[in-house]
């Protein structure tokens, strides 16, 4: 990894953790009990996260463009949820598009490679492209996370249905689940490997009964 993209990569991570810390400190300062659940981990060993005008400015950082908001030429209104990780000396990124409404059946995931730590960057590829019945589409493919593990790289997406009625709520993503894809090497294209869990999308935590 280049200083340039490491650098990259720990900004962001810091304004994660920033963002993480910040709110716990206000939850304590304002004297509530944290929420009851699963054991939670600190993602910040230090002492209070510094604030921004503390922070020093990163040197020799460099943007890149991975794509563009571009409707007039790609169809696709709605671009949003980038994700990027380094694979074997390369970079992956991938996003959530739609030519119509954010959270709609239409959405799919695509994403772009760059050989040249983000100097260039390669044509647009289709991940997660939807799912279709007799025809018509009934499901989506939105944005999500990698993991590159054992030398395979793998995609983790939301995948929804239209939304709908649950109980006495109304459902943001009627049949919400995550849906892995690995990168086969050989054909140069993504598979899926099925649904690794029902009711919750890995990037944000969603559950399929939140309400709009």
């Amino acid at each position: 990894m280049t200083k340039q993209v490491a650098r990259f990569v720990i900004a962001g991570l810091a304004c994660l953790v920033a963002a993480v810390s910040a709110s716990g400190a206000e939850a304590a300062d304002a004297g509530t009990t944290p929420r009851s659940g699963p054991e939670r981990f600190a993602l910040w060993e230090g002492d209070r996260v510094p604030t921004a005008a503390q922070t020093p400015l990163l040197e020799d950082v460099r943007f890149s463009v991975v794509k563009p908001r571009e409707p007039e030429k790609d169809g696709y209104d709605w671009l949003h949820g980038a994700a990027i990780i380094r694979h074997k000396g390369g970079l992956y990124t991938c996003w959530g598009n739609n030519p119509g409404k954010e959270n709609t059946v239409t959405e799919i995931n695509r994403g772009r490679r760059s050989t040249d730590d983000a100097k260039t960057w390669g044509p647009v590829e289709m991940i997660g492209p939807g799912v279709e019945e007799n025809g018509v589409r009934t499901k989506a493919h939105s944005h999500g996370v990698f993991l590159s593990h054992k030398g395979t790289l793998w995609a983790f997406l939301a995948r929804f249905g239209k939304g709908g009625v649950l109980g006495s709520k109304r459902s943001w993503f009627k049949g919400l689940c995550m849906e892995a894809f690995t990168l086969n090497e050989k054909t140069n294209r993504w598979e899926s490997k099925g649904v690794t869990v029902h009711g919750f999308s890995g990037l944000s935590g969603a559950s399929q009964d939140e309400l709009p």
